[in-house]
């Protein structure tokens, strides 16, 4: 109706409806038609006439329904005019009128040509659908995988509510309700066009969206899983109906498609295995350090030819192939913001898919392009109980961080920030348990106190090196590197100061320990190669490694060579919090207990001791196993875990 009356204006140079006030006008508007055009100076071809007396019919009914077909009417017109001459009537027309009427026609014309131009660009900008986030879930706990079924009538996710156990979810389209298949410790991984599900039995959780287990098959929508292999992290269909499985080889993650047949391997780990539709190559995420999330976009194809996509991102979860395979989808962040979505071309190309202020992990894609994203929140919380203490005292402070240590009066604690803002290199932080802020000591992953409290030891990823940093006045300190070209994040002392011990590896070997002195010279390994720890003895003579797989026990190494011993009561699932004081025993426990039991073990028995127990107040969201730091005499200690927080969205719209 606007545009009917500015064009009436335009054509006739007489206003549509008019009056003494604007009371008038409104009046006119409401109950009144325009002055014929044949009544004006300027009589109107039939066609313009039409257009604009259906623009301005009193009933909305009656008027151009959209602006699609009052510019194909203005479009058609336009061409018309063209070819036909003049959108005024053929009447006589005094000369001096003339020009002015063939430069209203020229107007006109330009006006409706720019009209139908905007209207085309239009029309391509609004046909792209904006996106739409439909939420799927709405308990409080983890999402840790989602898949849509062959025919995308079907999703199932493995999620642990408020604390329950792992379990598989089904949800039908449309429906608000899901299904729990009643399995315990149980994970789907994917979904073969035949229906059935490769699942993950028995699973540990080892580091961010890292599990390993034994991989299985089962119908969807429940049924007995019929064991394949283990030591499994994760696996994907192929339209061939083989399967492409990532697992633990010795000390290496191998990538396998099918089962048996290396395309990779690397000794840092690989995450999101997923075939291309036409099964002839395999993208996956790629991270060099293990237990770090930084890493890049990586192809393979059937012959085991490597191709790095994407540049190097400072963390990545969650990968998909677009469904004409022409890109591959991943979320990530580049220097510790929220992560977002991505798409990266065959040849390189990298594009911003979609942003949101919380955490987006790409779970997956649909043939029809649906998108399976979980919105995540995740925060740290952190406890402790100082030596005397009554109560824990609450003590957290940023998202994303680890506990590295805590000084040997339960006084003072060191953590590393990994999370938003935190850059490439991470932020080492210093505060004391009585509640009072935290300092950055500076940059790097965080490792221990000097004996006498003066440093602390940190890594570098980029360049990778060993910085010292002051915990009160002073200069940071960096260690020359000597070949070794990745570090462990894991740095301990020796008693008397003047060493640091470190994990790492040089150029073609694998990781393993060793022992530099601060003031100069190379370092000097410990253990074999794959072998790694960095616990110290009280004495400095000893310290505690184990084979990079994590499957092998824990043995004592002596630091200044010698066979190394086994370590009698110790099981597969106990980790080591830290030596005795008296340097004859250890402080124990579970990580992924609940509650937590910690326990001492006698070195020479093999019996373990009963110490203290350790019960959050909310299990919600717990993913991953609960760090805890003891001081030496184990009465004071401090804990903390990462909450996932999560809901499944499915979005639609995404281009």
């Amino acid at each position: 109706f606007s545009f009917g009356v500015m064009f009436y204006e335009m054509l006739t140079g007489k206003r549509a409806f008019r009056g003494e006030s604007p009371i008038e006008v409104m009046s006119a508007i409401l109950n009144k038609e325009p002055a014929e055009p044949a009544q004006t100076d300027r009589a109107l071809a039939p066609p313009f006439e039409r257009v604009v007396r259906h623009c301005l019919e009193k009933r909305p009914a009656d008027r151009f329904q959209s602006t699609r077909d009052l510019a194909f009417d203005l479009e058609s017109l336009a061409s018309g005019l063209t070819s036909s001459g003049s959108i005024l009537a053929t009447r006589p027309v005094a000369k001096r009128d003339r020009s002015k009427l063939i430069w209203l026609a020229a107007a006109i014309t330009l006006s409706l040509l720019a009209l139908a131009a905007a209207f085309s660009f239009g029309k391509r900008s609004v046909s792209r659908d904006t996106p739409f986030y439909h939420q799927l879930t709405f308990r409080r706990g983890t999402i840790y995988s989602a898949r849509f079924s062959a025919d995308s009538d079907t999703v199932v996710f493995s999620a642990t509510w408020n604390g329950d156990p792992l379990d598989i979810y089904e949800m039908r389209s449309g429906s608000a309700d899901s299904k729990p298949l009643g399995l315990t410790n149980v994970q789907v991984l994917s979904v073969s066009a035949a229906g059935e599900m490769a699942v993950l039995l028995n699973s540990q959780q080892l580091y961010h969206s890292v599990r390993r287990g034994t991989l299985a098959r089962m119908p969807l929508g429940g049924g007995a899983p019929r064991e394949m292999l283990e030591n499994v992290q994760d696996a994907d269909w192929g339209p061939d109906g083989n399967l492409a499985v990532v697992r633990f080889a010795q000390d290496r993650i191998h990538l396998e498609y099918p089962i048996g047949k290396v395309l990779y391997e690397t000794d840092g780990y690989i995450t999101n295995p997923r075939i291309s539709p036409k099964g002839d190559a395999v993208a996956f995420l790629d991270h060099p350090v293990p237990g770090d999330d930084r890493g890049s976009v990586m192809l393979v194809d059937a012959n085991g030819q490597k191709k790095k996509l994407s540049g190097d991102w400072a963390g990545e979860d969650g990968l998909a192939w677009s469904p004409g395979g022409d890109e591959v989808w991943f979320t990530a962040t580049k220097s510790g913001e929220a992560q977002a979505l991505y798409a990266v071309t065959l040849s390189g190309k990298e594009r911003v898919v979609a942003r949101a202020p919380i955490i987006l992990r790409l779970q997956d894609i649909s043939r029809q392009g649906q998108v399976l994203l979980t919105g995540e929140n995740q925060s740290t919380p952190i406890s402790c109980l100082v030596p005397d203490g009554t109560k824990e005292r609450e003590l957290s402070w940023l998202n994303s961080v680890r506990i590295n240590d805590l000084s040997r009066d339960g006084k003072t604690f060191v953590f590393t920030h990994f999370g938003q803002s935190s850059g490439t290199n991470y932020h080492v932080y210093l505060r004391k348990t009585d509640g009072t802020s935290a300092i950055q000591l500076g940059d790097g992953y965080g490792g221990g106190f000097s004996p006498d409290g003066k440093w602390v030891s940190s890594i570098l990823s980029s360049p990778p090196q060993i910085l010292l940093l002051p915990t009160g006045a002073g200069q940071s300190k960096r260690l020359e590197s000597f070949g070794i070209e990745q570090f462990g994040y894991s740095t301990s002392w020796l008693p008397d100061g003047k060493s640091i011990v470190f994990n790492g590896k040089e150029n073609g070997r694998l990781q393993r320990t060793y022992v530099q002195a601060i003031d100069g010279g190379p370092p000097r390994p410990v253990t074999p190669e794959g072998f790694t720890g960095t616990l110290v003895s009280p004495d400095g003579q000893f310290l505690l490694a184990r084979d990079l797989d994590e499957k092998k026990a824990i043995a004592i190494y002596p630091i200044n060579g010698g066979e190394p011993r086994p370590i009698p009561g110790l099981e597969e699932e106990d980790r080591v919090i830290r030596w005795g004081s008296d340097g004859k025993s250890l402080h124990i426990y579970r990580p992924r207990e609940r509650p937590l039991k910690l326990f001492k073990l006698n070195l020479a028995t093999g019996k373990k001791e009963a110490e203290k127990e350790i019960v959050p107040a909310d299990s919600a969201g717990i993913r991953g196993p609960i760090n805890v730091l003891l001081t030496p005499d184990g009465r004071g200690y401090i804990y903390a875990f990462t909450r996932s927080l999560s809901d499944l969205y499915l979005v639609t719209g995404l281009n």
